[in-house]
């Protein structure tokens, strides 16, 4: 059977690997725009996948455990 692979899994599996990241380098590594990523991202932490913190610096996107950026 043929997996099918949509936009949002690019997303999920870009942020899965960097542990910790922002809004702004998934837009850069997926070639979405901000505004579909800030959907995408809406769906995925609504599904309980992803976590969004908002601090001074910006959102950040994080699986598990909230992690250092430079990790």
């Amino acid at each position: 059977m043929r997996e099918i692979k949509t936009r949002i899994d690019d997303v999920l599996e870009f942020i899965q690997d960097r542990k910790a990241t922002t809004f702004n380098e998934v837009s850069v590594e997926t070639g979405l725009d901000k505004h579909t990523v800030e959907k995408f991202v809406d769906l995925l932490s609504t599904s309980g996948l992803v976590k969004v913190k908002y601090n001074l610096l910006g959102p950040r996107i994080y699986i598990g455990e909230e992690t250092s950026m430079n990790e």
